[in-house]
């Protein structure tokens, strides 16, 4: 196998893009060992993720799929056998990359989504708004997830050709390591192979592996073969030792192993549907890790009318915020492009109006339940005194589509033509472009 080249001088910066990763992680040796990355498959979120807790303590394998429609559905399941119960949650939507994490050193994994060159990270395991969102890397980059420094928080790493640029920041910045692995063709996996709480990196090529428990330069330091060269792979510490081990899935079967080499599978299990899409986490705070999977339901990729961004009285906390309840998967938080933000005194809600210069809205931007959005949509229309079949001319506000600063488009409500007129002449414009109420 090709030997790692010296970590390149100096960090360069990385941003982030659209492309999804499925991982599992380690945690540091002083705390419970969480998951860690899997291989980078590229994933688009949306649908049911249904969390198998392994069939008489192992893992309950859920079968194929990588990329796979729907709409934000999750299903976790409680307990180690079938039959525990399930959460149900949504988070994302159909267009998004999907990663596993232990983002806040909690000890359990949850969901980041990627959208462009941005990832919105959540630490709940639910539904809700991301908790924090940054860029990282560039579009063509391949993302991986893993815990670098043993500090017990996974953070990202990206891929260009056979380099790898890690931060151990949750947030934006320089790579601060940069070094070379393997080759461009290869497939790449994360996992504390060796149980000291940091993760490092394998390539397989056919169904050979080559491990490494450096994060630097050198050879692999251990070589393998398991599976076969047609199998999907994934990682993780299914016997909650501290090491991680490899599983391969053909079809609905799953084959786990807990040797860190050669010989037949341990764990032989059928579990889920050839078209899930797989996650591997600590999705419980447990010792040993768990596969979760993603599963498309039929429902309709969501289109730009089922997306709606919402500032002012309707955020999350506001006083109309109850007209957006249970109405949306998710709720991340962006700014909307050539808009400004404007107040009047005699008002307590803001508007917002276009805008040429460089000037931006905070807006909540709500993927909207495909089911209700039209009846969503009434509903806030009516609050807004909007009126679809008048002309914009006699109307406070209008609502048009407009989009966000990932691309995404979204309806959102402007001031009118009047509305604007009279703002202009004895309103004052929201510099900062986010207003909430006090």
């Amino acid at each position: 196998m090709d030997s790692v080249s010296g970590v390149q001088p100096g960090p360069i910066p990385v941003r982030a893009k659209h492309h999804g990763g499925l991982r599992v992680h380690t945690t540091s040796p002083t705390r419970p060992r969480r998951p860690r990355v899997v291989h980078a498959a590229r994933v688009a979120l949306g649908a049911a993720l249904v969390s198998a807790l392994g069939v008489f303590g192992c893992l309950a394998p859920a079968s194929a799929g990588a990329e796979v429609a729907g709409y934000g559905r999750y299903v976790i399941q409680r307990g180690i056998a079938p039959g525990g119960g399930n959460f149900t949650f949504t988070y994302g939507n159909a267009s998004d990359g999907m990663l596993s994490g232990d983002w806040d050193g909690d000890g359990r994994d949850s969901l980041a989504v990627r959208r462009g060159r941005t990832f919105y990270f959540t630490n709940r395991s639910g539904a809700g708004s991301a908790q924090k969102v940054y860029s990282y890397g560039n579009a063509s980059d391949e993302v991986f997830v893993g815990d670098w420094d043993g500090d017990g928080i996974d953070t990202l790493a990206v891929r260009r050709g056979r380099t790898f640029y890690f931060t151990n920041r949750s947030g934006a910045g320089s790579a601060q390591k940069v070094y070379s692995y393997g080759n461009a063709s290869d497939e790449v996996f994360v996992g504390d192979w060796d149980g000291d709480g940091i993760d490092t990196l394998a390539v397989r090529r056919g169904r050979t592996f080559y491990f490494t428990n450096r994060s630097g330069a050198g050879s692999a330091q251990k070589v393998y073969s398991y599976g076969n060269a047609s199998d999907e792979v994934f990682v993780g510490d299914w016997d909650g030792d501290g090491a991680d081990t490899l599983a391969v899935r053909r079809g609905r079967t799953f084959y786990q192993t807990d040797r860190t080499g050669p010989g037949s599978a341990q764990h032989v299990v059928d579990y889920g549907r050839a078209t899930d899409a797989v996650l591997v986490g600590r999705w419980d705070g447990g010792s040993r890790d768990i596969l979760a999977v993603r599963r498309a339901e039929d429902t309709p990729t969501p289109q730009p009318r089922d997306v709606m961004a919402v500032y002012g009285t309707l955020r999350d906390g506001q006083p109309n915020a109850w007209v957006m309840s249970g109405t949306f998967s998710t709720s991340v938080t962006e700014r909307m492009p050539s808009l400004s933000l404007w107040g009047h005194r005699d008002r307590t809600f803001p508007y917002a109006m276009d805008d040429s210069a460089h000037h931006s809205v905070v807006a909540e931007v709500k993927y909207l339940h495909p089911a209700t959005a039209a009846a969503t949509i009434d509903r806030v229309d009516r609050l807004e005194r909007y009126d679809p079949s008048q002309p914009a001319t006699n109307q406070m506000y209008v609502r048009v589509r407009r989009d966000t600063a990932s691309g995404v488009s979204a309806w959102i409500y402007l001031a009118g033509p009047r509305t604007q007129t009279w703002l202009r002449q004895g309103g004052y414009a929201i510099s900062s472009g986010d207003w909430v109420r006090g």
